[in-house]
């Protein structure tokens, strides 16, 4: 009996061994060798989303409906990107670009690659060099950030630097476009004519759900970072305002409270929302904006 009660209690000691790896493992943030620090962009440091190229289908002949229309599945407080063309608006949701993070889009006369990444929260549009040029959804990361690949020329393009990093284009800078994040409920009201990306996407998945689960709201970072900046907690949202070669993150506590700031940023086409670690892991040393 004795050698019986031995063998549960360490069986359950195992066991609770294995529980508590896990929770270490889900809820760290990934360590940073010191070699890696202020360094830059190395292709080393890519890694493997788990993904192949392509293997998250991209949008690449979007179909839009009416306000109306989306209205009928879309959530109230959920988020996606504005973007405006002529006085003319179009909504990106998130609900629907979590699932393939590239729209490959003609808007008027603009020929944009609409981008979202979901481990990092940011969402960005860029001018595609061309209109034949067509981006697809690399099957690596950098820093958790989404990795494009063009079908072109296989040349991999990071999303938060906004440039080809590796490939016959590298150091092609695209051009951002200027972009919106607003809530479903706030952009029907101020675009009650606008259209909306829908889920004719040329894929089966299920639009009401959301693929990373409870990801946004856990401690959690997947993959490893170049550098981690403590000033801030990493999944803090910020947004980044960028001046020539100068970017500065605002909390988006302080955007709340500073009536100024809240201004500041509502006036600039330069500005980018995401989370502090991969703004503080492209950009070490960003400046970072302190409460008066």
């Amino acid at each position: 009996m004795r050698r019986s009660t031995i063998g549960i209690a360490i069986l359950l000691g195992l066991a609770a061994s294995v529980i508590l790896y896990g929770f270490h493992w889900f809820y760290r943030v990934p360590p940073v060798e010191p070699s890696n620090a202020n360094r830059g962009f190395d292709a080393s440091d890519l890694v493997s989303g788990g993904t192949p190229d392509g293997g998250i289908p991209s949008i690449d002949t979007p179909v839009f409906e009416s306000v109306a229309e989306a209205d009928q599945y879309l959530k109230d407080d959920g988020m996606g990107l504005d973007v405006e063309v002529d006085g003319d608006h179009r909504f990106y949701p998130f609900q629907i670009i979590v699932w393939h993070e590239i729209v490959n889009d003609t808007f008027g006369d603009k020929n944009l690659a609409v981008t979202f990444s979901p481990l990092t929260m940011t969402g960005m549009a860029f001018e595609r060099p061309d209109v034949t040029t067509v981006f697809h959804v690399a099957g690596s990361l950098w820093n958790d950030n989404l990795v494009l690949v063009d079908e072109a020329t296989h040349s991999l393009w990071s999303q938060i630097l906004g440039r080809a990093v590796v490939g016959e284009r590298s150091g092609t800078i695209l051009v951002p476009y200027p972009t919106t994040v607003a809530t479903w409920t706030d952009w029907k009201v101020e675009n009650p004519r606008g259209e909306v990306l829908s889920r004719d996407t040329g894929a089966s998945r299920d639009y009401t759900r959301d693929p990373y689960g409870n990801y946004a709201a856990s401690p959690s970072i997947l993959f490893p970072l170049t550098t981690v900046d403590a000033r801030l907690p990493a999944k803090t949202m910020v947004y980044v305002m960028t001046d020539g070669d100068t970017r500065t993150a605002y909390p988006a506590d302080a955007v709340a409270k500073v009536k100024d700031v809240r201004a500041l940023i509502a006036s600039s086409d330069n500005v980018v929302e995401g989370f502090w670690f991969v703004f503080a892991a492209a950009y070490p040393g960003i400046t970072l904006y302190q409460l008066p």
